[in-house]
């Protein structure tokens, strides 16, 4: 994935994620909700997540890779401007595993490919999906992903 950003990957702004999240946060108090929309939708604020939460929710695009299925990602918001060897913008599936530890009760990633990841013999799918559950998302009902690509429309 980070060579794919260093080559030059562009992803299209998703308009209808803005109105999503805040839909979301709406239904919470100010003070119940910490919301990042734009350049604060950052790595570092997805790096950031810690903690007892109650709904951890991601809308952004989603990229699978599927020969490296760690390298999976979010795609949040790259510094501006991007500095050669740092952050690209991207929250890979094996910083997921390595550094983000919380206790939730929902995670929703309204992002596409999300569900998907690489069948590894002894381990299963490997991908966002299982990153995400190692860091502390609930099995079962309590994390919602996609499978398919979604165009511009809250999950």
């Amino acid at each position: 994935m980070a060579a794919a950003v260093r080559r030059g990957l562009s992803l299209a702004p998703i308009p209808a994620s803005r109105r999503e999240v805040a839909g979301i946060a709406s239904r919470f108090r100010r003070q119940d909700a910490l919301v990042y929309l734009g350049a604060d939708a950052n790595r570092g604020a997805g790096q950031g997540v810690s903690g007892k939460i109650g709904i951890l929710h991601f809308a952004t695009h989603g990229l699978l890779d599927e020969r490296f299925p760690l390298s999976s990602a979010l795609a949040l918001s790259p510094p501006d401007p991007p500095a050669a060897g740092r952050d690209n913008g991207l929250l890979e599936a094996w910083e997921i595993f390595e550094s983000l530890h919380f206790e939730a009760d929902l995670v929703t990633l309204s992002a596409c490919d999300t569900a998907r990841g690489a069948e590894t013999s002894g381990e299963g799918m490997i991908g966002l999906t299982r990153a995400f559950q190692y860091a502390g998302a609930p099995l079962g009902p309590g994390l919602a992903v996609e499978h398919l690509r979604s165009l511009d429309r809250p999950a």
